[in-house]
């Protein structure tokens, strides 16, 4: 008898807790569906997908107490991996067929962890890619070293280190520059204009704040963003560290205001550490019209705490309209 009450207190109490996890999970959903209205709960979205499937698993939980403490373990263990592998090949053959006359450009985005990274490793992997464009985030002096080894593939480069810590490398050579150091309501970045024929494309590499330093701050870095890439005339591409995933608020309300697209998926890019695969889609590729997004994929592990950007894109036209002019 006794043996009996105590597996029964013992199912119980595994499925209150299971209650308890889901309806924790349930809050902090409903909570970050506030973040238009207070920045701090914007960050509650990017672990969207995670607290969806943990919810999901204390809710199976619920209904088979039979094996609920099973389903509590395997579950919370399987939700990681589960998101980690959402990684995929983006856009169909009938698209690339679609823009199989458009001219082509390879760009790779990588955050290279400053001060931490193999430098030999990186530079390995930069020059097997024979990128059009490479943007790299988090460079500094200890990282200049690079540069001049990636000159013969790389022969065009941009950057700036005090307040922007941003390189942008390329094959051509750009017919207009920039750069934007970090203020309190400016984020970082550096731009290229480069010229293809009688078309013309903007690249901006940028590092925007990260959700926890100050939500405030990132919300007035993506109004400024916004509102400065919809002054810049003809096609552009955004790549970099956004440190948003595509759930947040901030995030889907930069690609909105900005006209801009993304590739369909979700695609882990952080941490990158060798005990668990990447949990959050944080680094991206976005593009205006006039640039067709064939492929998006997640390059290897190349040191870094995050994985590199590779996308194909094809310039297609001008964009549809704009307005001013690219700021100084």
């Amino acid at each position: 008898m006794n043996g009996k009450r105590i597996t029964l207190f013992g199912g119980e109490m595994v499925r209150v807790l299971a209650g308890f996890i889901f309806f924790i999970a349930i809050g902090a959903l409903l909570l970050s569906a506030l973040g238009r209205y207070w920045a701090p709960f914007d960050i509650l979205t990017h672990f969207s997908g995670h607290l969806f499937g943990i919810a999901a698993v204390a809710a199976l939980a619920m209904f088979i107490p039979r094996f609920a403490l099973g389903i509590l373990i395997v579950g919370v263990l399987a939700v990681p991996l589960a998101h980690a592998g959402m990684s995929n090949l983006v856009y169909s053959k009938e698209a690339e067929r679609e823009n199989s006359t458009a001219l082509r450009i390879k760009l790779v985005s990588l955050n290279i962890w400053s001060g931490h990274s193999d430098l030999e490793r990186i530079g390995r992997f930069l020059e097997n890619q024979e990128a059009d464009i490479v943007v790299l985030v988090e460079y500094s002096a200890k990282t200049r070293a690079l540069l001049p080894r990636l000159k013969p593939v790389y022969p065009y480069q941009y950057h700036c280190e005090k307040g922007c810590r941003i390189a942008l490398l390329s094959k051509k050579k750009a017919i207009r520059t920039g750069a934007q150091p970090r203020t309190h309501s400016k984020p970082r970045l550096v731009w290229a204009t480069y010229a293809y024929g009688t078309e013309r494309i903007t690249v901006v590499g940028t590092h925007l704040r990260k959700p926890i330093d100050s939500p405030a701050r990132k919300a007035r870095e993506i109004d400024w963003l916004a509102n400065w890439l919809r002054g810049i005339p003809g096609p552009i591409v955004l790549a970099g560290d956004l440190n948003s995933t595509p759930w947040s608020y901030n995030f889907r309300k930069l690609v909105s205001e900005a006209r801009l697209h993304r590739a369909s998926g979700i695609y882990p890019t952080w941490p990158a550490s060798f005990i668990l695969p990447p949990q959050l889609a944080i680094d991206h590729v976005l593009a205006s019209d006039g640039v067709t997004i064939n492929r998006l994929r997640i390059g290897e592990r190349v040191s870094s705490d995050h994985l590199p950007v590779l996308a194909e894109l094809s310039l297609t036209g001008r964009r549809s309209a704009h307005l001013g002019r690219v700021a100084q």
